[in-house]
């Protein structure tokens, strides 16, 4: 069969020339709704849609589409541009010089690159059998759209959806087993409900005698009565427990004597045990008992300043706000290092410390007895002969 001019059945054919590819080895298909397919022997491949639309890819890299209201356009690789329009019109040039235009009511002309011009009337009608020579539009878009490639997408369509229809099919048949399964399990357990109950009975029994005998096994005398250890330092308290041979003792401090009550600090009040706060020597706990041992603190109380707002205040001041607070062992100390006192005022506060501690801050607690020192500064003048 003779090759068709592609340029001229681009401008004037209604499928733009793509319906019959002479693409040897290649392979097409035209559906009866208008859609098909073509692969082309070189991996050229197009498709034309229901609608009129479809698309091409060539294997030298040329594409071209045409969309469903009729018009379309094509770009070679080697340079061949082409476009139609909506209303019937369009254009063609081809690399090798070929070139034509199509108006709207479907006159035009063609000339291919030989320079033969054909005219064509708005009654032409395409023949299958010309033989006038084609530009290179014709090898992608008289492959493309001339072969139609519904085929490929309708058998590729028509496989995924066999294959989601298998995979559903799968789905519910897993689904069903699991049910089936879920069912056997529910009349077993019904058909068992007594024996199974009996077992777990049996199981928690078993486990709690286990236990018992166990804890029976670490069961020691206490070797002190509750009344003994009450008044004992608690490190005493705690040690003596520890030599008895209970492992888990613990300790609790209550800060809340006041100064005067200084004496029962760390004096034992409460050995509380997890059944009860009352035994004797002979009383026989397990040795990983929870034992906690209870003993009182002075109460600690928070600065009334800072170190760093003491500094640079008149000494009296200082003296008052701890007082004030509570604090019962202020001290001071003087340094006579002042000449003139245009620097450093007469009475200023060099440093404050609190058993030792240059820095402190307003969440420190210390007891009320805690040694508290004031140095400050005063005139040489002052001091003592």
């Amino acid at each position: 069969m003779a090759k068709k001019n592609n340029g001229r059945d681009f401008l004037f054919s209604d499928d733009c020339g793509f319906i019959n590819g002479d693409d040897e080895g290649g392979e097409s298909y035209r559906y009866s709704d208008g859609s098909g397919y073509y692969h082309g022997a070189d991996g050229s491949e197009g498709y034309i849609y229901s609608d009129g639309s479809g698309y091409y890819h060539g294997a030298d890299g040329s594409d071209g589409y045409i969309y469903s209201d009729g018009s379309a356009y094509f770009h070679g690789a080697d340079g061949t541009d082409a476009y139609k329009y909506s209303d019937g019109s369009g254009y063609y040039r081809g690399s090798d010089g070929s070139d034509g235009y199509k108006y709207s009511d479907g006159s035009g002309y063609f000339t291919d690159s030989t320079g033969s011009r054909t005219s064509y009337d708005a009654d032409y009608e395409e023949d299958d059998d010309d033989e006038s020579g084609g530009g290179s539009l014709g090898e992608a878009l008289g492959t493309i759209i001339g072969a139609g490639l519904a085929g490929v997408m309708a058998a590729g369509a028509k496989a995924a959806a066999e294959e989601r229809e298998r995979e559903a099919q799968r789905e519910a048949e897993r689904r069903e087993q699991a049910r089936i399964n879920s069912e056997k399990r529910r009349a077993w357990r019904k058909k068992h409900r007594k024996g199974i109950a009996i077992a777990i009975l049996i199981s928690i029994i078993v486990v709690l005698s286990l236990i018992g005998y166990y804890e029976i096994q670490k069961l020691i005398p206490m070797g002190y009565s509750s009344e003994s250890l009450e008044g004992l330092k608690y490190s005493e308290t705690v040690q003596r427990l520890k030599e008895s041979g209970f492992s888990n003792v613990h300790t609790k401090e209550i800060s809340d004597l006041t100064i005067s009550r200084d004496d029962e600090e760390n004096l034992v009040t409460e050995v509380k045990l997890m059944f009860g706060d009352s035994f004797n020597e002979n009383t026989k706990y397990p040795s990983n008992l929870w034992i906690t041992v209870v003993y009182h603190t002075v109460e600690l109380y928070a600065p009334p300043l800072t170190s760093k707002e003491a500094k640079g205040m008149n000494y009296l001041d200082v003296i008052d706000e701890f007082e004030n607070a509570g604090f019962v062992n202020v001290t001071t100390v003087v340094e006579y290092d002042i000449v003139t006192g245009w620097l450093t005022d007469d009475g200023e506060v060099k440093s404050v410390t609190i058993n030792g501690e240059k820095k402190f801050d307003s969440y420190d607690e210390y007891r009320l007895d805690a040694e508290v020192v004031v140095t400050y500064h005063t005139l040489k003048k002052n001091k003592p002969k």
